[in-house]
């Protein structure tokens, strides 16, 4: 609905609207541009603007797009169409601008065609003798005034006064800026006033009609000069805009409440992931604390497995839902560093070894690239290669096979991953990275988007990912390619885990002394899983459920505490509130436990004192981690 009205604000403006590509080609255009060029807008559409226009103009307008390109902004040019010989000339301002579009976006130009063949005409005639532009002002469709050097009028035509509410005795003599609206009037004499002393001028405004109407009007102003160059007045046409302003406040209004939609749609997404994370998080932790369990049978212990598996799989969904929306507001960021693929594949592989021996795959590895430093996000590659991992295992049949090879492509690095599983149609290859897109393998579960935030983050790396497959049944490739570089490696370590990826083997923290946590967490099952995890790892816990309670706890506390585990909303105030002032007046250290894991919200948590983000749900094999790493610090 919103866009079929901004569509139709688009089309009903009085005045040409048309976006041209980087070459100054037509990429869009309102029926007024059309209209104004007299062509259709399927004629006009792919075509250069230039050849619309005449040959002794085009050269200026081509400066003209040459200038934006250097210089983003907004600059103005005036040009006659290109009409056949018998045809009176029309003459148009272009107003083009441009900005700064992200990085991988093409550069755009918006231009605004105005029809000045009022005023160009005016001009003339004003040149030639002061009577023919009085009689051509009475006829024309705009209008038109003559003022002294002190801004009084000399003249002003019909159509000034039917705009304006005032006849023509009221306004002889009168001051020009008279009929402005009270608060342009500072504006126009601070600038428009002195910019007409030295040369043509273009200013909008509002004017108060008598009749207490307001309109808006643009006005185009050329200094009149006497032979020694000294300015005596001015002449220049005022045309009403009322309608191109209303059409404008629409469109950016239409805007705003696209944005705020976009905003309440990742605000809802992420209050959404935080609320389905939270209750998974101590079916995770005890799940998985389960199945490490050797005092459980192994079949108990195969049950709790799946259990965790399968909660992984919840979390990567959402996960994958909340990847997807940054990267379509530009939002992710990459932390690049030289890295060696072949170390980011070993772990990737690592992480997904019991799925492999689960299914009984054969698993062929071939890193046969003797070059393969690349600049990457550490974190983000190994989310592409876990990605195309799971789905090779998911879509492979038990004891089918996967083959992982590198090979050198030139100056690049090719990365193939390879199954023997359901394959793809040829038809269904051209969308396989779309996101939502199943390709014709729904009913695997799943939302779809893993593929689509592999190309993205691949590309943002400059690299390319293509797929192919000999058909359904017959097995799929996909085969990433990314440049190499020459700079030393930085040794891989995936600081933040993959969701859905279960974090290398951890023994677990293995204090050496009985070290006291300070737990704060409101959501009571989470809570109550958390203090039997730690309490059977040999740590004091004391456990709160609001910042008051955790405030009261470190003030009570004789001996004090090691460190903190907070959650981040809390019921009266938040995480990272209590962190800081924890941090500042006890010195302590922390690790933030919460739903919402954005980039923003890592960051912040950093920046409160957290030494540690872990999102929910956490593996137990996380928290082992995290917790060792906390207490083993020198």
């Amino acid at each position: 609905m919103l866009h079929a009205r901004r569509a139709e604000l688009y089309d009903s403006a009085p005045i040409g609207l048309a976006t041209l590509s980087d070459l100054g080609h037509i990429v869009e255009i309102n029926l007024t541009g059309a209209r104004l060029l007299g062509f259709t807008r399927r004629q006009l559409c792919d075509q250069p603007l230039v050849i619309f226009l005449a040959r002794p103009d085009r050269d200026k307008f081509l400066k003209c797009l040459s200038q934006l390109r250097r210089c983003p902004g907004q600059h103005r040019v005036e040009v006659e169409l290109a009409r056949r010989k018998s045809a009176p000339p029309v003459f148009v301002e272009v107003v083009a601008s441009s900005s700064p579009g992200q990085a991988d976006a093409p550069l755009r130009f918006q231009s605004v065609l105005i029809e000045i063949t009022a005023r160009r005409t005016a001009e003339s005639a004003l040149r030639e003798s002061e009577e023919r532009f009085r009689t051509l002002a009475v006829y024309a469709p705009v209008g038109i005034f003559w003022c002294d050097a002190n801004g009084n009028n000399c003249y002003v035509n019909e159509a000034w006064c039917a705009m304006t509410g005032f006849s023509s005795e009221q306004a002889r003599g009168r001051g020009w800026l008279d009929t402005v609206h009270a608060e342009d009037r500072p504006r126009l004499e601070a600038g428009w006033i002195e910019a007409l002393r030295r040369g043509p001028a273009s200013v909008e405004f509002r004017i108060r009609r008598p009749d207490g109407g307001i309109i808006w009007a643009q006005a185009q102003g050329l200094p009149l000069r006497n032979a020694d160059g000294e300015c005596t007045g001015c002449i220049g046409t005022v045309a009403d805009v009322t309608d191109r302003k209303r059409s404008e406040a629409e469109a950016k209004r239409a805007h705003e409440e696209i944005l705020a939609a976009s905003r309440a749609k990742d605000d809802f997404l992420a209050m959404l992931s935080h609320e389905l994370r939270t209750p998974l998080n101590p079916v995770l932790l005890l799940a998985g604390d389960a199945a490490r369990n050797r005092d459980l049978s192994p079949g108990v212990r195969a049950d709790f497995d799946a259990i965790r598996r399968n909660i992984e799989m919840e979390a990567r969904l959402m996960d994958d839902l909340l990847d997807i929306t940054r990267i379509t507001h530009g939002k992710l960021t990459l932390e690049k560093q030289a890295l060696e693929v072949h170390d980011v594949l070993r772990s990737a592989l690592a992480m997904v070894e019991n799925d492999i021996g689960r299914k009984q795959i054969q698993l062929k590895l071939a890193l046969n690239a003797r070059r393969h430093t690349v600049l990457a996000d550490p974190v983000r590659l190994q989310q592409v290669f876990l990605n195309l991992l799971k789905n090779a295992i998911k879509f492979t049949p038990e004891h089918g096979g996967i083959t992982v090879e590198t090979n050198a492509a030139g100056a690049a690095l090719e990365i193939k991953i390879t199954d023997t599983g359901v394959g793809v149609a040829p038809a269904d290859l051209e969308s396989i990275f779309e996101p939502f897109s199943q390709a014709g393998r729904s009913g695997w579960g799943g939302l779809g988007l893993g593929l689509a935030i592999s190309k993205k983050l691949v590309e943002m790396h400059s690299g390319s990912i293509r797929a192919s497959s000999a058909g359904r049944q017959r097995g799929a490739t996909f085969c990433i390619t990314l440049p190499v570089v020459l700079a030393a490696k930085t040794a891989f370590r995936s600081e933040r885990p993959v969701a859905g990826a279960p974090p290398a083997a951890a023994s677990g923290a293995q204090p050496t002394r009985r070290s006291r946590i300070l737990l704060v967490e409101d959501h009571e099952p989470t809570r109550a899983a958390l203090t039997r995890l730690l309490l059977r790892r040999r740590f004091e816990v004391t456990g709160a459920g609001s910042v008051a309670e955790a405030r009261s706890f470190v003030e009570d506390a004789q001996a004090g505490f090691d460190l903190v585990i907070s959650d981040i909303a809390l019921p009266d105030g938040n995480g990272y509130d209590l962190m800081n002032e924890l941090h500042e007046q006890h010195h302590l250290e922390g690790i933030a436990l919460t739903g919402y894991g954005m980039e923003e919200d890592i960051q912040r948590s950093f920046e409160a004192g957290f030494a540690t983000h872990l999102t929910k749900p956490v593996s137990i094999e996380s928290l082992d981690q995290a917790l060792a790493a906390m207490l083993h610090r020198p």
